[in-house]
């Protein structure tokens, strides 16, 4: 009960801009991972969300569309890695397993067991498609989440946006606005190498990624040391014109990342 008044307060208190990617992203992730499935891995995924060659990118915001009804899942969208921290620790950052590290794999054994009803295998595995996209955005493993993402509007060239939210949509547009486009174009640039090097890992180190790019970006640029109350859409921070083409390459690979470690984590689940 408790955990549900805390998501309660969470989801009243935070902006609806609080989840990770834009669907341009998380699109992006789905159709990068169909591309990479097993025979019986694309069978499976086949039986449970029906017909259509882009199925998984249907649904892949679907964990977003229903935090309303369902407020405990919330929480199961981030880690809040401290930004003093070095690393995740499970005790410090997700007590009870209430976070995006903790459901992945519960997601994953869930959607490998034939014995569990057909209604919650499917969810399953609509959840495990919007965790692992959302794993990779870096704010989604940083403490300063709600904080930066209130308060921190940016300027860059001439579109003002909250931070979150550049990198929800903005440095994602950057890349291309066709979510299968820019998936079969980031797909064709993954070497051999880049998946078997990806292929492993657990999501408590890809949320060590994700947490590593967060802070980098927010010390590079002062955001940790700026004065808030001096910053609005109005008086938004200011920021060289170079963050998108440095920004650019990391968005590529992080969706890139997701996309190659989603396939293989529902090839595993699905290979028996």
């Amino acid at each position: 009960m408790h955990r549900v008044l805390a998501a309660l307060i969470i989801l009243i208190c935070a902006p609806s801009s609080s989840l990770a990617w834009g669907e341009s992203g998380h699109r992006t992730v789905a159709e990068i991972a169909a591309h990479y499935l097993s025979e019986p891995a694309a069978a499976e995924v086949h039986k449970l969300l029906g017909d259509g060659a882009h199925a998984m990118a249907e649904v892949s915001v679907w964990a977003d569309t229903i935090i309303g009804d369902r407020p405990e899942t919330y929480p199961w969208h981030v880690v809040q890695i401290p930004r003093d921290g070095s690393q995740y620790l499970r005790e410090r950052d997700c007590q009870n397993d209430d976070c995006i590290v903790g459901k992945i794999p519960e997601f994953v054994r869930l959607l490998g067991d034939r014995t569990v009803a057909t209604q919650l295998r499917v969810e399953a595995l609509q959840f495990l498609i919007h965790f692992v996209g959302d794993l990779h955005m870096p704010l989604h493993a940083f403490v300063g989440l709600n904080r930066y993402k209130s308060g921190a509007w940016l300027r860059i060239g001439e579109t003002t946006d909250k931070l979150h939210l550049w990198w929800d949509n903005e440095f994602v547009d950057q890349l291309g606005f066709d979510s299968s486009e820019l998936a079969t174009t980031l797909s064709g640039q993954i070497t051999a190498d880049e998946r078997e090097q990806w292929k492993k890992g657990t999501p408590e180190d890809w949320a060590n990624e994700s947490f590593r790019i967060a802070h980098a970006f927010v010390t590079k640029y002062g955001l940790i040391d700026a004065r808030w109350d001096d910053v609005s859409e109005a008086r938004p921070i200011v920021l060289p014109a170079s963050v998108l083409d440095e920004v650019k390459p990391i968005v590529a690979q992080r969706l890139k990342m997701a996309g190659v470690r989603l396939a293989w984590l529902l090839n595993r689940a699905f290979q028996n």
